[in-house]
């Protein structure tokens, strides 16, 4: 399967699934109607299972979270994209430490490099972004993520956010002229972490807020989905700087980061010593070098 129809998949398959819990009450609704029959407030249900439930909870859907959802965009690439992806996952410990999800890497038959580090946000109950203000230590993630990708040549700051889209939304920031696919099927959007950034939320937000919304696929299928073999660092490289997902200094590199180059040699425990306290929880590369 070429890269873009991967690609297309997942986002799909993302969406089928939000759509899927959407149809479902959410399992804390189990809360009220055992105070009901007991004749017990909530509250006192949920001192005696040891859960807090928020109204949101009790009232909503059924909700898939981040890790789910990442986890379930990594299994896809590596069932989809198998032989040229590798991937090396570290332990949920050290991401709910480190607190980012995921870093992809990609290259082709150029011998360039280009990069991705991600962190992953999913709609809550009411279709809003949760966590985004989200700041362990004081530091806002948002923040975090900026400056640490700042730190790595050829690797762009961006959230991927798992989302359904809004009734009403008007059209994206990107167009894959490649694979045409209507929006009420899309359910995964790359944002920039620097508008998140600046934009400073508190509290969970509407989609639409963020910006400028580039679809899933549109990382890969916008510019020459036909030969990402030879072209697939130019197309994504060109895909961020036309979506505003990455200023004007990006450059695709010659060379990776050591600790990519341990992964590509399969070699997780050297890359888990490199990599140290830098956020990442799954490595993924894509090496096109030697697809046809």
């Amino acid at each position: 399967m070429d890269l873009c129809t991967a690609f297309c998949s997942i986002d799909d398959g993302v969406a089928r699934w939000l759509h899927r819990a959407r149809k479902h009450p959410s399992p804390m609704r189990s809360v009220n109607q055992a105070a009901s029959a007991i004749r017990l407030t909530p509250a006192a249900v949920e001192f005696q299972v040891g859960t807090s439930v928020s109204a949101n909870q009790r009232a909503g859907s059924f909700r898939l979270h981040e890790v789910t959802l990442t986890d379930y965009v990594v299994l896809r690439l590596m069932e989809l994209c198998s032989p040229w992806v590798k991937v090396v996952t570290f332990t949920p410990r050290s991401e709910r430490r480190l607190g980012a999800d995921l870093e992809l890497w990609i290259t082709d038959q150029s011998g360039r490099w280009i990069g991705l580090r991600v962190q992953c946000k999913a709609q809550d109950h009411q279709g809003t972004i949760p966590g985004l203000d989200y700041a362990p230590g004081g530091t806002r993630q948002s923040s975090q993520l900026v400056s640490t990708a700042g730190a790595v040549q050829g690797c762009v700051p961006v959230y991927l956010v798992f989302a359904l889209s809004p009734r009403g939304m008007g059209p994206s920031s990107c167009h894959c002229p490649a694979r045409p696919c209507p929006h009420q099927r899309r359910g995964a959007w790359w944002v920039s972490a620097a508008t998140v950034d600046r934009l400073r939320p508190s509290g969970p937000v509407p989609l639409q807020s963020l910006g400028p919304l580039v679809p899933f696929p549109c990382l890969v299928c916008c510019w020459h989905p036909h030969h990402l073999a030879q072209h697939a660092v130019q197309s994504v490289a060109r895909a961020l700087h036309s979506a505003g997902l990455a200023d004007d200094s990006l450059e695709p590199v010659d060379e990776p980061p050591l600790y990519v180059q341990l992964a590509r040699e399969r070699e997780p425990a050297a890359v888990a010593a490199m990599l140290g306290d830098r956020p990442v929880r799954h490595l993924v590369i894509l090496d096109l070098a030697e697809s046809s």
